[in-house]
C-alpha cells in the first residue's frame, strides 16, 4: 500500500513520533496513566534506589478507606457505606467479564443490545478476543432472535470498552482499535500506523524496514519509530492483565456532598504520600569538599528525583482539572437524577484545556472515583458515542413518530415498527410497546380522537 506521502509529511511524522517516544515524555505519560496502587509502588521503589528522594508524608489512603467503610451512612445523601463495598477497594480487583459488565451497566442502550453484549462478553477468551465470531453470531441470532445488524452494532459497542482492543476478532483488529482510540492529533500518523498494521506486520516482524518504508513512501527511521510505538504502546493481549493479580480498585478522587452542592476531593494529594528532595545531599553537592565522583553521583540522582517530583505534580494537576470538568458535566448522573452519563469525548476535554488528546486518555485511564452512586471507573464517565442506537435515540424517534400521527387514525405498534424500519431501526413489538409506555403514550385505541 503506497500512501504517496510528501517529504514534509514524512518529516512531520518523524517529529511527532520523536516527541511521543522521547524517554522523558514516555515516563511522564506512564506516571499519568498509573492507577493509584501502581503509583505508590513506583514512589516506594524510587525512594529505595534513590537516596535523594525523601518520603515526606506516608500513604494514608488505606486508613481513609477503612474509616469510610465503618460509617453507617456516607455523607448525608442516604447512600449506605457498605463495608463489603469498601472492602472491594482493599483487595485485588476483578475479572475481565466483571470489568466489562460494569461498563455495560453505564451504557445507555436497549435491553436487547445489552443481552447481546452480555453473550459476547461471556464468549471472550482470556486475552480478550472473540474467537469464531461467525459461529457465535449464528448462535446469538437463534437464542435471542437478533439480526446481523444488531449483533454487529453490539460488537462495535463492546469494542469501545476498556481495555482498548477488547472483543477483537484477531490481532490486527485489536491493534487497529487501539490505534483509533489513542487520540492522535495527526491524521497522517494514524493513517501510517493503521497501514503498517493492516498490510505490513509480518514484514515489520522480519525486520525488513526498507520494504515497509518503500511501500509507505516514508523514511526507514520513520518506520522504526512507528514500530517502536506499536511495540511500546499497544498490546497484543488486551485482556491478559485480568488473568493475573489485578491492582486494587482504589479511588483517586471523591465527589462529596456539601451544603452548597458537590465538591471534588483529590484523595491522592489529601491522603497519598508526598516526596521531597533530601536537603542533606543538596548541601553535599554545593560543598567544595565533595569529591568529583560523589558530585557526579548526586547530580545524576538529583536529576531523576526532580523529574519524579515534576511528573507526580503534573499528574495531580492534570487529572484534577480533567476530573473537575467531568464531574461538572456528569453531575446529573452522580446525583442520581439521570440514569446514564452524558456523552463526553476525550477530544472535548483536550480542546477544553489545550492539551494533547493522548494526555487526556492517560489522565482518565486506570483511575477510580468515589461518588454518591458508587465507585466508578473514571473513563466510564466519558462514554464514547459508538452505539449508533441508544435508548435516548429510540425514545426520540418514537416520540417524533407519535407527534406526527393522525390522531383520528393513530398508529398501532406494528405500524410504529414499520416506520422505524424505514429509518433502519429494527425493533421487536414488545420493545416498541415498552418505549411507548415510557413516553406515557397509550395504545392506539386510547390515543384515538373522535
Amino acid at each position: 500500500m503506497q500512501l504517496g506521502l510528501s517529504h514534509n509529511i514524512g518529516l512531520e511524522l518523524s517529529a511527532e513520533l520523536s516527541i511521543m517516544l522521547n524517554p522523558k515524555m514516555l515516563q511522564t505519560l506512564k506516571i499519568l496513566n498509573m492507577p493509584y496502587a501502581e503509583l505508590i509502588d513506583k514512589i516506594s521503589s524510587e525512594a529505595e534506589t534513590n537516596p535523594l528522594i525523601e518520603i515526606e508524608k506516608r500513604d494514608g489512603m488505606i486508613e481513609y478507606l477503612r474509616y469510610q467503610s465503618s460509617l453507617p451512612v456516607r455523607e448525608k445523601d442516604g447512600h449506605s457505606a457498605d463495608p463489603a463495598e469498601m472492602g472491594r477497594y482493599l483487595k485485588a480487583g476483578t475479572t475481565l467479564p466483571q470489568f466489562l459488565l460494569t461498563q455495560l451497566d453505564l451504557l445507555d442502550t436497549t435491553q436487547e443490545q445489552k443481552e447481546i453484549i452480555e453473550l459476547l462478553i461471556k464468549n471472550l477468551d482470556a486475552n480478550g478476543y472473540i474467537q469464531g465470531y461467525a459461529d457465535l453470531k449464528k448462535s446469538i441470532k437463534k437464542d435471542l432472535d437478533a439480526s446481523d445488524k444488531e449483533i454487529d452494532l453490539a460488537l462495535k459497542a463492546l469494542q469501545s470498552f476498556e481495555p482498548d482492543g477488547t472483543a477483537a476478532r484477531d490481532l490486527k483488529e485489536s491493534l487497529l482499535i487501539q490505534i483509533n482510540e489513542f487520540n492522535f492529533e495527526s491524521d497522517e500518523l494514524r493513517t501510517i500506523l493503521k497501514a503498517i498494521v493492516e498490510n505490513h506486520l509480518d514484514t515489520l516482524g522480519n525486520g525488513d524496514l526498507a520494504s515497509v518504508a518503500n511501500a509507505l513512501k516514508i523514511s526507514e527511521e520513520g518506520v522504526k519509530m512507528a514500530a517502536d510505538f506499536i511495540k511500546g504502546h499497544l498490546t497484543p493481549y488486551p485482556g491478559a492483565r485480568f488473568a493475573e493479580t489485578s491492582t486494587p480498585a482504589i479511588p483517586s478522587f471523591a465527589v462529596k456532598k456539601t451544603e452548597k452542592g458537590y465538591d471534588v476531593v483529590n484523595l491522592e494529594t489529601k491522603y497519598g504520600p508526598s516526596i521531597k528532595i533530601d536537603p542533606q545531599y543538596l548541601k553535599m553537592l554545593s560543598d567544595p569538599a565533595t569529591d568529583e565522583k560523589t558530585s557526579a553521583y548526586i547530580s545524576e540522582k538529583l536529576s531523576k528525583a526532580k523529574e519524579l517530583v515534576e511528573q507526580i505534580t503534573k499528574r495531580h494537576e492534570t487529572v484534577e482539572k480533567v476530573v473537575s470538568k467531568i464531574v461538572e458535566k456528569q453531575i446529573g448522573y452522580l446525583k442520581g437524577t439521570s440514569k446514564f452519563p452524558e456523552p463526553m469525548t476525550q477530544k472535548e476535554l483536550s480542546e477544553e484545556f489545550g492539551i494533547h488528546p493522548s494526555t487526556v486518555s492517560r489522565a482518565v485511564a486506570e483511575k477510580y472515583i468515589e461518588t454518591p452512586v458508587g465507585v466508578i471507573k473514571l473513563k466510564c464517565l466519558c462514554p464514547r458515542e459508538t452505539m449508533g442506537l441508544t435508548a435516548a435515540h429510540i425514545r426520540s424517534e418514537i416520540s417524533e413518530i407519535l407527534s406526527g400521527e393522525d390522531r383520528k387514525h393513530p398508529l398501532t405498534d406494528l405500524q410504529i415498527i414499520e416506520k422505524l424500519a424505514e429509518k433502519g431501526i429494527m425493533l421487536k413489538r414488545r420493545t416498541v410497546s415498552d418505549y411507548r409506555k415510557k413516553l406515557s403514550a397509550g395504545t392506539s385505541a386510547k390515543r384515538r380522537e373522535k
